[in-house]
């Protein structure tokens, strides 16, 4: 057994012939024994690849707002806007990639990258023991490593993952449809549109293992494969998969996997203009396709990746062969990947080290970043005999300079073995094979083909697709959208809510089973009103109030209205109501709460405040001894006060209650007070300020025991160096009781 995938399917596993048997006979042998339901080969599918934000193309992304831009038809699009109102997404909702990888590294994605908690980037170590080895931002199953980079020509997952979760309100670029997302790469297709059936079971396999709850599946093929059904029957999440561009053709008598696959976590997507009808190239399917989704001249997300060197490998021209301890490595005509030929190394003996290095370097200056791929053929003793590849600065290859290293192989071509080389941007490197064996058992050899440097630059990338690939990623992002607001959607759930919000159109009445357009507000309105009213206390506020209060609780709800406010005062019995008044003095505490139409109960919230009784300086109850003066102001309480620079001359509050504040001015021309408590000195205030300040708290205390009081206010007939003059004002007093009588 080469890999199982028990996690995902119980009992599905990849095996590989011994030498000397076919596949075939391999294949009938285990397909004829009892304890094996099914044996397929694990083929080589040709895939067949499908608030307003404040990002600056926006406006041309006529999927999320179509205002008739291009020609379109205003309206015809997903209602993404109204839906942001709601929620712009979560990036605690994992979406997978299932495709030719991603450019994580992009700038209107990095930010939404998914990046695997339990994973230390670069240390070569498989920390969180999930068997693949510095899976950062996802894995690479065409490579066999941990780092899904997008290095195709076409940049077809760049482009859906940008269309899934381009982040929005950034000030560049474009957005997504959820703008705040996790997007995770899952390569699983080569640069030549290729896809192995082990591949993508792997990849299904590790969406799942690692908590996608989404899995975006814009690829496509006619043949069944029993061993795809059960990975997607198995996986736990909901896929979104593309219905086909196949110009108009029935995907109910001519299928489309795994679009076409008849099982409950799939969603099959059909594309559409923006005209909201059928796009000319799109499959449809009275009860195969689900619904259709925008998928003409859409714009996204795309990787600036240039060819910087390329060798077919048919001779050595520009290669060293001559580093050999046995033999050196030919050229064959008989095994390539492109033709004539491919470099090999056949039949090789014990105690092989055998090198091709370049004799001219390439040239990385200037690059952002850069990779190294190439195809490989390998059929050679697992764990003892190697295909190696190296990375050097000079042409004195040395074992430290090792990136790459494969032993084993099953006699077949490996596509795109992918190795990252930004470490080595900026200038020149060597590139080298070797075959190397030990004193072992030999097997038939290696060969390299089609060997590729590819390099990028980080400025930004945008460029508009077409194909029922860009229509599902729409559908992808809604669902997160929805797992945003409710993350505890089963996946049936999730399903039933996207297809219910399909808008029905005429043009598309019998071409999918909801006759729609995905629309993500209505898939938001058949999800409910999952959020409470929101309730405000107005009229009080935290602190000092003056009576009386008069509190009003202000409750609004944006879907299915208020049914009912509730409140209790200082602990008492919970009553109905949205308005009442506070009198009496003192500390005081209101609890309230609102639910709406549909249940959802608002969280009780809580305010503490004091209500004091108010007395104007005029009250005939405070004693003032000496003459003040009266001056009258818009800024006063009560729009009087009065005031006096004069020693001794002195205002009394006799009082009632636990605390008092004295209520006055803070002056240019303001001298000191001093102020008794109950007939002793307990502060001397400074009231000059460089700027009047009326209506201020000169004096305050409280937790006086009950009881009546007095407090008075003298006029110290002193000021500091910075003041005027000596004034006191006294414009109210505050009491946590009553004011005495005369």
């Amino acid at each position: 057994m080469v890999r199982g995938f028990d996690s995902l399917v119980p009992g599905l596993a990849l095996v590989r012939p011994d030498a000397g048997r076919s596949a075939e006979a391999v294949r009938r042998a285990y397909a004829n024994r009892p304890d094996v339901l099914y044996a397929e080969f694990d083929a080589i599918i040709p895939a067949v690849t499908e608030a307003v934000p404040n990002d600056p193309r926006f406006a041309e992304q006529w999927p999320l707002a179509n205002t008739g831009q291009n020609g379109g038809t205003p309206g015809a699009d997903i209602s993404a806007v109204p839906a942001w109102d709601d929620t712009v997404g979560s990036r605690d909702v994992v979406v997978a990639v299932l495709d030719g990888g991603v450019n994580y590294k992009h700038e209107d994605l990095a930010a939404n990258a998914w990046v695997n908690p339990g994973e230390i980037a670069g240390n070569r170590i498989d920390d969180d023991g999930n068997g693949v080895v510095d899976d950062v931002h996802g894995a690479d199953y065409v490579s066999g490593d941990g780092d899904p980079l997008d290095v195709s020509w076409i940049s077809h997952g760049t482009h859906v993952a940008g269309i899934i979760g381009a982040v929005g309100g950034n000030g560049t670029g474009v957005s997504g449809v959820s703008p705040q997302v996790s997007l995770m790469g899952i390569r699983v297709v080569d640069a030549s549109n290729n896809l192995l059936v082990s591949n993508l079971l792997a990849g299904i396999d590790y969406a799942d293992r690692m908590g996608a709850r989404v899995l975006n599946v814009s690829l496509g093929w006619t043949t069944y494969y029993q061993t795809i059904y059960d990975a997607f029957a198995a996986y736990d999440g909901l896929a979104v998969c593309a219905a086909g561009n196949n110009y108009n053709r029935n995907n109910d008598t001519t299928p489309v996997y795994p679009a076409s696959f008849d099982l409950a976590n799939v969603i099959a997507v059909g594309a559409t203009d923006n005209t909201d009808h059928m796009a000319s190239y799109s499959n449809y399917g009275p009860a195969s396709v689900d619904l259709f989704a925008p998928g003409s001249n859409v714009l996204s997300t795309v990787s600036l990746w240039g060819n910087v060197f390329y060798d077919d490998m048919s001779d050595f021209s520009g290669w060293d062969t001559s580093r050999y301890s046995v033999k050196p490595w030919s050229i064959t005509s008989t095994w390539y990947v492109s033709p004539p030929a491919a470099a090999a190394h056949m039949g090789y003996a014990n105690n092989e080290s055998s090198y091709i290095i370049q004799t001219t370097p390439v040239d990385l200056a200037g690059l952002d970043y850069a990779r190294l791929t190439f195809d490989a053929w390998r059929h050679t003793q697992s764990g003892g005999d190697y295909l190696r590849a190296y990375v050097s600065r000079d042409p004195v290859i040395t074992d430290d300079e090792l990136v790459f290293a494969r032993s084993g192989g099953g006699a077949v071509w490996y596509y795109d073995y992918s190795i990252d080389l930004t470490p080595y941007v900026g200038g020149p490197v060597y590139l080298a094979f070797e075959m190397r064996s030990n004193a072992s058992t030999v097997y038939s050899g290696v060969m390299v083909d089609d060997v590729y440097v590819l390099g990028g630059a980080s400025e930004p990338a945008y460029t508009t697709m077409s194909g029922t690939s860009m229509a599902t990623p729409h559908v992808a992002g809604v669902a997160a959208l929805l797992l945003a607001e409710k993350p505890s959607l089963t996946t049936a759930e999730l399903r039933s809510l996207v297809l219910a919000g399909a808008e029905p159109l005429p043009q598309l009445a019998g071409l999918c089973v909801t006759g729609g357009r995905l629309d993500a507000m209505r898939a938001r309105d058949a999800l409910g009103d999952l959020d409470p009213p929101v309730t405000t206390a107005l009229g009080v506020t935290a602190g000092k109030n003056v009576a009386p209060v008069s509190v009003t609780l202000s409750a609004t709800d944006d879907r299915s209205g208020v049914a009912w406010t509730r409140y209790a005062l200082d602990g008492g019995v919970e009553v109905d109501g949205s308005a009442l008044t506070v009198t009496a003095p003192g500390a005081h505490t209101l609890a309230w709460r609102s639910a709406d139409a549909s249940g959802n109960v608002e969280a009780t919230k809580t305010l503490s405040f004091e209500v004091v009784n108010r007395y104007q300086e005029t009250h005939p109850a405070l004693g003032r001894f000496g003459s003040w003066t009266s001056l009258a102001r818009t800024q006063l309480s009560g729009g009087t006060a009065v005031y006096t620079g004069t020693a001794l001359r002195s205002v009394t509050a006799t009082f009632t209650g636990t605390g008092i504040d004295w209520i006055g001015a803070r002056t240019t021309s303001a001298g000191r007070a001093r102020v008794y408590l109950d007939g002793t000195l307990v502060s001397t205030v400074d009231l000059y300020a460089p700027l009047n300040q009326f209506q201020q708290a000169l004096y305050t205390v409280r937790g006086l025991p009950e009881g009546p009081h007095s407090l008075r206010v003298e006029v110290a007939g002193a000021r500091n160096t910075k003041s005027t003059g000596t004034n006191v004002w006294v414009d109210a007093f505050d009491v946590c009781g009553e004011l005495a009588e005369p």
